[in-house]
């Protein structure tokens, strides 16, 4: 059976090597102040979800899931999770950033948006910090999900 629960320390590597796995970015992962969630096999990660913060909004990012557990759900689950969390300290808005999943997260209600908008919205959030003194991806996309007050509301 899968859980989800709050990432610990100890998993770190584990969403390292899942996040290499699956061609996503390893940088500025467990930052103070970020909350990531994983999904649990067992004891193995399977699945991992991080949340970044700049008042009203955050940043949804790292949502893989493990090759093998892939058409089960976990993806939806742990967003779910993380739109509960989102939920608790009154977020408006979240944000992610995307090359290739787009059609995934359009399917649960997102609308992308220029970059620049997601950006500007999130300057603290650590990704961005990173985007900025690195310079933007050239194909790097960006969708934007305006939560309700009800997180029974989400169209996700």
């Amino acid at each position: 059976m899968i859980e989800i629960e709050p990432a610990t320390p100890a998993d770190a590597q584990s969403i390292h090597e899942l996040l290499t796995d699956c061609d996503l970015s390893t940088l500025e992962l467990l930052e103070p102040g970020t909350v990531y969630l994983v999904a649990r096999l067992g004891e193995k990660v399977v699945g991992v979800c991080g949340l970044e913060f700049d008042g009203e909004s955050a940043l949804l990012r790292s949502v893989a899931v493990d090759n093998d557990e892939r058409g089960r759900g976990i993806a939806k689950a742990l967003i779910d999770d993380a739109l509960r969390e989102l939920h608790r300290r009154s977020v408006r808005v979240l944000f992610l950033f995307s090359k290739d999943t787009g059609a995934y997260f359009e399917n649960l209600g997102w609308m992308e948006v220029p970059v620049s908008e997601a950006a500007e919205a999130l300057r603290q959030a650590p990704q961005v910090k990173r985007y900025d003194r690195a310079g933007w991806y050239f194909n790097e996309r960006a969708y934007r999900l305006y939560l309700a007050g009800d997180i029974r509301e989400s169209p996700c």
